[in-house]
């Protein structure tokens, strides 16, 4: 009989897990307000990074207060 409440409560638990994880709209709609509220606040942010082909140098653009900068590395003379 133990064996069996066991079992019933680990299969309740396991099910509930995933809906407690859902969100609600208004989860969401600030999720997706977010980028609009600190953009203008949040700097050096790095912005894909594009090798030049076939080569170990590479480029990037990061985000700095007054705008946008474009970074230059030579990888294999960086240290």
């Amino acid at each position: 009989m133990k064996k069996l409440r066991l079992y019933f409560v680990i299969i309740f638990f396991l099910r509930s897990v995933p809906i407690l994880a859902q969100g609600t709209l208004a989860d969401f709609e600030r999720a997706d307000d977010f980028r609009s509220l600190v953009e203008d606040r949040v700097y050096n942010i790095v912005q894909g990074i594009n090798w030049i082909e076939e080569s170990n140098r590479f480029w990037y653009r990061n985000t700095i207060k007054d705008g946008k900068e474009f970074i230059f590395v030579d990888a294999e003379n960086f240290l």
